[in-house]
């Protein structure tokens, strides 16, 4: 972890994906995601995450996440994108087992990085959060520079 005074740490935490920067370093370093815990309460940022129990240790380890920064796009073909980043539909299944006051929808519409369509990933998390009874005001999906304060 890295202390930043006042209380405020950040530390690196399980996520699921693969690495690789050369030909022949394929999975030879780490990835992970972030709580950052303070007064405040914890957030996490889970980076590029597969869907995996990694959330549920998290939520044993920090309790219920104030903030969570959910990836929803990249997500498709499923056949290849699974084990590497969640589905809009997923990301609403991590909302609720990390207990989540709120989260915030990120990944997805600046880059063609799948066979996602580019308002595809939000069009798809809304319908989850309405099949899930997720209020919006509990998941953000924000427009490009938008900004708000975390209740």
């Amino acid at each position: 972890y890295y202390a930043l005074g006042r209380g405020v740490r950040v530390v690196s935490v399980p996520a699921q994906h693969f690495s690789g920067r050369g030909l022949c370093d394929r999975n030879a370093t780490l990835w992970s995601g972030y709580v950052i815990t303070g007064p405040g309460g914890p957030v996490y940022f889970a980076g590029d995450t597969g869907y995996g129990p990694h959330f549920q240790q998290i939520r044993q380890v920090y309790g219920d996440i104030r903030l969570a920064i959910l990836p929803i796009g990249a997500s498709n073909p499923r056949w290849f994108m699974a084990r590497i980043h969640i589905s809009p539909e997923e990301a609403v299944r991590v909302h609720g087992v990390l207990k989540a006051h709120t989260s915030l929808a990120v990944h997805f519409g600046t880059f063609q990085l799948s066979d996602d369509a580019q308002r595809g990933p939000p069009l798809k998390l809304r319908a989850a959060m309405a099949r899930a009874g997720v209020p919006s005001k509990r998941f953000w999906v924000l427009r490009f520079g938008e900004g708000r304060d975390v209740p």
